[in-house]
């Protein structure tokens, strides 16, 4: 089950399933930027620390191919069982 909104230290990610820990991120054009690809660049590493996957979609993949976005969060989800 993912939560929304999961706080990690001083961050927050956009889902979270804490079963797999995995930690899904949907970036919009805020995040085109350079500044702010680098504070999510230093945000995801943070949060990495705690021992969680990490994985990153545009909200143009999740409108475009949802259905592969699905594929991947699953693919990435199920090779955690396999660390």
């Amino acid at each position: 089950m993912f939560r929304r909104r999961h706080p990690f230290g001083f961050s927050i990610a956009d889902f979270y399933c804490h079963e797999k820990r995995l930690v899904v991120e949907i970036d919009g054009t805020i995040h085109a930027g350079d500044d702010a690809q680098d504070k999510d660049r230093i945000r995801q590493e943070i949060i990495e620390l705690y021992d969680v996957q990490f994985i990153r979609f545009t909200v143009n993949e999740i409108q475009s191919d949802i259905e592969s976005v699905l594929k991947h969060i699953k693919a990435v989800a199920d090779d955690f069982h396999k660390r």
